[in-house]
């Protein structure tokens, strides 16, 4: 299966300074083989969308400015499911899923009859000669990105029974990759305090998950409990930083007291501990600098001056005792049900 889809839009019909496109495409494959007693289900999307976002300046307002953002992606998701239904396997997932992009954003801000400032671009500590924005310039700033991400899962599932008691288990493996290769913040004339830096400065960051997790129902006279425990393990891979592995467990419980026709009662509870993935602007934030202006004179019949700035700078930004965000979670809940006239679902 193939689709395009092609919009343009403006946000007033009157005036095309402020207008939006995009394209969009996909590819999709599906099949089933047929392997004896086992099947095979392939399922492939190739994805892929340009879009477009400019705001110009108004040509009947005194001002200039001009906003430009374009974003390029292709991604790739392919899963399968094996369908044995053996002895030790009822079945197995698998999925690869990859992200690539390419975002370009240009920000023009038009300074026109200002006073010459003092600004200066140095890299290092220490005093240095700068210099003074132009009375009249083109304050512009572009961003360069080219994300990529990858995650990549294996998943097997058997579904067990012994008497009355059903159960259902699943174990698996995830991998995930992300970073970016774009050229990052450039720009003439950028404020004080900002300076370039290329994306591709920052590593790219990994992890490996491995978990399980365990479904049971067991019917008690003319009532059931549903119990569902998981655990899963973690081990991020990130330049400059130890951490150590991740232990995120959790536990469900649902007793149904009744349970008959259109009519139910049941309580539940659970617990779980969920950590969270830092981004890379929190492993790896920019430099600080702090500009101070020592001596400045300005002629303002010739417009030419002199600027001494001291500069400091701050490169040492990790926090090497970042803690991975964790928060812990209880819950309470009940159902009530009664025809198809009243339902209530409350949850703590």
């Amino acid at each position: 299966a193939a689709d395009v889809d092609l919009a343009k839009s403006y946000n007033d019909v009157r005036s095309k300074s402020m207008q939006f496109k995009r394209l969009t495409g996909q590819l999709a494959y599906s099949n089933t083989f047929d392997l004896g007693d086992a099947k095979f289900i392939l399922n492939a999307k190739f994805n892929g969308f340009i879009s477009q976002n400019v705001e110009e300046s108004d040509p009947d307002k005194h001002e200039r400015n001009y906003i430009k953002e374009v974003n390029k992606n292709l991604s790739l998701n392919i899963n399968g499911n094996f369908l044995a239904n053996t002895k030790w396997l009822t079945s197995m997932r698998f999925n690869v899923t990859t992200n690539i992009g390419h975002q370009l954003s240009e920000v023009l801000d038009a300074h026109i009859g200002e006073l010459p400032t003092p600004y200066t671009s140095s890299l290092i500590n220490g005093e240095h000669e700068g210099a003074f924005y132009p009375s009249q310039y083109d304050e512009i700033m572009r961003v360069d990105g080219k994300p990529l991400t990858l995650q990549m899962k294996v998943t097997a599932n058997k579904s067990h029974t012994r008497g009355a008691l059903n159960g259902h288990f699943i174990v698996g493996v995830e991998y995930n990759l992300k970073g970016n290769n774009g050229e990052g913040k450039t720009g003439e004339y950028l404020s004080m305090g900002m300076r370039p830096r290329s994306f591709k400065d920052v590593p790219f960051v990994n992890d490996w998950s491995l978990y399980a997790e365990e479904k049971l129902r067991l019917p008690i006279l003319n009532t059931r409990i549903e119990l569902q425990a998981g655990l899963r393990l973690t081990s991020v891979n990130a330049q400059d930083y130890d951490f150590a592995t991740i232990v995120d467990p959790r536990l469900n419980i649902r007793y149904v007291f009744y349970d008959k026709k259109s009519s139910l009662f049941a309580l539940r509870a659970g617990w779980g501990i969920q950590h969270k993935m830092p981004t890379l602007v929190h492993l790896y934030p920019d430099p600080a600098y702090m500009d101070r202006v020592s001596y400045s004179y300005l002629d303002n019949s010739t417009q030419t001056g002199i600027a001494l700035f001291t500069t400091k700078v701050l490169d040492d930004t990790q926090n090497k005792d970042l803690l991975l965000p964790q928060s812990n979670n209880i819950e309470l809940g009940v159902e009530v049900k009664h025809n198809k006239h009243f339902k209530f679902d409350a949850t703590l």
